[in-house]
């Protein structure tokens, strides 16, 4: 549950200088990488063994034979490549390395903390997480170190906060050095903001931004805050507390919707998607099986669990499945678009959506039902 920090290269970046859209290349003979703009003129010849874009597109990161610097959209080197590592600017400083230490340049590629440590992150609120002997502090874009370097771990700062280790165990500092919660925890997952997650022995609670302990370790499962709500687990049940602690809704189900991989919020449109029964699908991280329905806030059945299965709520409509058959219902649980349809390949985006009916083809629909385009 803890951050790990990666710099992903990508083969092609695309942006807009002067309203012109520039891109990257790579030669396939030469196994470079250069630039051309829309029409296909080259701009930067393949030369490159990696490009990427940086400070939010005014110019390039490169790199040739090992070593890192920067360019600007017309090829001309603004930063010479003399670095063994360059990380993207933050709040006009990055992060570089060269003959194994670690310091800080800014945009004209002037060197402005120096090269004294072995391992430097980007700056976060004004400060940078930087380690000596493998012990983790944090500097200020002057360069004085403003948190001791006496972690074994940390993270960066959101809202004026930072998890860090010390002896296996995670706390809390602010952005003083102060620990508003002593490592004392497993692990702490604050990706989400507050309240955070904590862990102790495989068990869950939450702790608030002053370093509160709101909700005591004592779940088996919990996922994160949504509008002042959240789901925990017990005896393989998931219910809902509030931010004090407080049962709002017993545990009951199996799957809620919180449990969603590539879903942030479980409440849209006011309504968490729940199911009693089933098991979690073999075929990929998800829930099949049971009986399927959508819950309040205040745990009231607003559409009975009677669906074999059911889609999250997108502009305003849900897929739901029954008898083997698919169609779309709106948030007080009408049936909106009938149940005949044997696939729902994508719910509503843009006021269409993609189904099937057999054998066929995807099919494109309206919020009425009706055929907008078949593929």
């Amino acid at each position: 549950m803890l951050k790990t920090f990666f710099v992903t290269l990508f083969t092609t970046v695309c942006f807009n200088v002067s309203a012109q859209k520039i891109e990257s290349f790579y030669d396939k003979t030469s196994k470079k990488t250069g630039f051309k703009d829309a029409t296909g003129k080259i701009i930067i010849p393949a030369k490159y063994d990696y490009a990427f874009s940086s400070n939010g597109g005014a110019f390039f990161t490169v790199e040739l034979n090992k070593k890192r610097g920067f360019i600007d959209n017309t090829g001309k080197e603004i930063i010479p490549l003399v670095y063994d590592h360059a990380a993207d600017f933050d709040e006009g400083l990055a992060c570089v390395k060269k003959k194994e230490k670690w310091g800080f340049i800014d945009l004209t590629g002037k060197e402005v903390i120096p090269f004294n440590y072995d391992y430097a992150g980007s700056f976060s609120e004004g400060l940078a997480n930087v380690a000596i002997n493998n012990k983790h502090g944090y500097i200020d874009k002057t360069g004085k170190e403003i948190v001791l370097l006496k972690y074994d771990q940390v993270t960066f700062f959101k809202d004026g906060l930072s998890p860090v280790k010390l002896n296996e165990k995670w706390g809390v500092i602010n952005k003083t050095g102060k620990e508003i919660v002593p490592p004392k925890y497993d692990a702490i997952d604050d990706l989400y903001g507050y309240p955070a997650i904590v862990e102790i022995t495989n068990k869950y609670g939450f702790i608030d931004s002053t370093g509160k302990e709101i909700i005591s370790p004592k779940y088996t499962r919990v996922k994160n805050f949504d509008a002042g709500l959240a789901a925990v687990q017990m005896n393989k049940k998931w219910g809902i507390v509030d931010t004090k602690g407080k049962q709002i809704i017993p545990f009951k189900y199996d799957y809620t919707s919180f449990e969603d991989v590539y879903v942030v919020k479980g409440f849209i449109n006011g309504l968490l998607r729940v199911a009693i029964g089933g098991d979690h699908d073999t075929n990929g991280p998800g829930w099949w099986g049971g009986k399927w329905g959508f819950i309040n806030k205040s745990g009231k059945e607003i559409i009975p669990l009677k669906y074999e299965y059911a889609q999250n709520f997108s502009e305003g409509l849900a897929a739901v499945m029954l008898n083997k058959k698919w169609g779309f219902i709106d948030p007080t649980g009408k049936l909106v678009i009938p149940l005949k349809y044997d696939q729902v390949h994508q719910g509503f985006s843009n006021g269409k959506a993609v189904v099937a009916v057999g054998d066929g083809g995807a099919i494109t629909i309206d919020k009425k039902g009706n055929i907008q385009k078949s593929e």
